[in-house]
């Protein structure tokens, strides 16, 4: 009995020392579990978790310190940047050469628009760690916000001396590029993206925006269209190879291409508004004219849709209809310029030539570069057989674009009008 006692209360202490060991580690199993759920995307229960170990008081310093780290990344993940903010706080408060806390800090900053404490908070990351290449690349990201491109691209290249395959840092230096201007540099740094990747889709997306930017089309579409083998549900890829198609006159093709954009994104207003021009082209203003419906019904604040219906409905000779969308176009944007220069041409068919003018001030007030604001101007002068006036309109026009051929058609004809009024009298 007693040999039965003995092995009973060995058995109750190892019990009472394994249930002591769990109470002694169930906190830290709170922040590792925490950590599980987070990196499966549960971060409502990863951020109970965090706080139930947090406000044990049983962690060490460190767990402690990666407990509020990981709950502000979870705040971050829900769109709660001032408690994700909150907790970085207390991160740094706890180990204040704590890196990751002042860099993924400096992140909610940039997403709540506080550039300048982004910039310091990853800068002190950076004064820990130079060789932090993350801190780098999202400070490059808040230049780029501030659209301080040479910022950011020195930061992007610091990145990547650090991490030579650092595809984001690479991907990113080359929006900037493009943003400069700097096509070839954007070239390269998508191509070295792809070299390390070949299956970036993304890469070859924005490269061929490049190419298109450049006008080099055929290398455009090749890009595009390697885009769409590697992600076929790339709505934009298909929506840009149709713009391409579009300026090779390629018609067909690039209707195709927005139609498989919308099939893959039902709600795309651009490639409705697109495959519209497209059709408009063509000459089917009937079709044209339901696709700008389509993507007034998506976003029916669309000035730039109107003004396109408008002029489908101008081309239909429905010219009523035709003033109501440019009224409308003008409406949500008055300082569109493309709506007053349509409506110029309809306000002539309709003889309306008063108004037509007051639309010619307008558009030449809003962008006094334009030359074919200027020819329109001359139209209406020459419509009111009001040649000298005309002949000055389109004079200017030549001066801005001395290859206007239609400017210089249309004063050859001002001034033989001119010359038979003057042999009449």
């Amino acid at each position: 009995m007693k040999k039965i006692l003995f092995i009973a209360f060995l058995c109750i202490a190892a019990l009472m020392v394994f249930l002591t060991y769990l109470w002694s580690i169930k906190d830290e199993l709170y922040l590792k579990a925490g950590n599980a759920i987070y990196y499966r995307g549960g971060f409502d229960v990863a951020i109970s978790l965090y706080t139930k170990a947090i406000e044990s008081g049983e962690l060490s310093s460190s767990d402690l310190a990666e407990a509020y780290h990981n709950r502000g990344l979870a705040w971050a993940k829900a769109g709660a940047y001032n408690k994700a903010i909150a907790d970085y706080t207390k991160a740094i408060e706890i180990n204040s050469k704590d890196t990751s806390a002042y860099n993924n800090r400096g992140n909610a900053w940039r997403d709540m628009d506080e550039c300048d404490k982004a910039i310091a908070d990853l800068t002190k990351a950076i004064e820990i760690d130079p060789k932090y290449a993350a801190a780098y690349y999202n400070r490059g990201l808040v230049w780029e916000k501030r659209k301080d491109y040479d910022g950011a691209i020195a930061d992007y290249t610091k990145a990547i001396e650090i991490d030579p395959k650092d595809t984001a840092a690479y991907y990113n230096r080359g929006v900037v590029q493009r943003r400069k201007g700097d096509y070839d540099k954007a070239i390269t740094d998508y191509t070295r993206v792809i070299e390390i990747n070949p299956k970036y889709a993304r890469a070859y997306y924005s490269r061929g925006n490049v190419w298109d930017d450049k006008g080099e089309l055929d290398h455009a579409i090749v890009d595009y269209t390697k885009a769409i083998e590697i992600a076929p549900k790339f709505a934009a890829a298909y929506n840009n190879r149709g713009l391409a198609w579009e300026k090779k006159g390629e018609y067909a093709k690039a209707i195709g291409d927005y139609s498989n954009a919308i099939k893959t994104y039902p709600c795309y207003t651009k490639a409705y508004y697109n495959r519209g021009i497209a059709l408009h082209k063509k000459g089917d203003y009937a079709k044209a004219i339901v696709d700008y419906n389509e993507a007034l019904k998506i976003n029916p604040t669309d000035a730039a849709a109107y003004c396109a219906r408008g002029n489908a409905w101008d081309r239909k000779g429905e010219y009523d209809k035709a003033i109501a969308d440019y009224n409308h176009a003008i409406e949500l944007e008055p300082k569109l310029h493309s709506a007053y220069c349509s409506r110029i041409d309809t306000w002539n068919t309709r003889g309306e030539y008063g108004k037509a003018i007051a639309d010619c001030i307008r558009a030449i007030e809003i962008d006094p570069t334009c030359a074919a604001s200027y020819v329109n101007c001359g139209n209406t002068w020459y419509l009111k057989r009001d040649y000298d006036k005309a002949i000055a309109y389109y004079d200017r026009a030549i001066e801005l674009n001395q290859t206007f051929t239609l400017a210089h058609e249309n004063r050859k004809k001002a001034i033989e009008e001119r010359e038979k009024t003057k042999k009449g009298r």
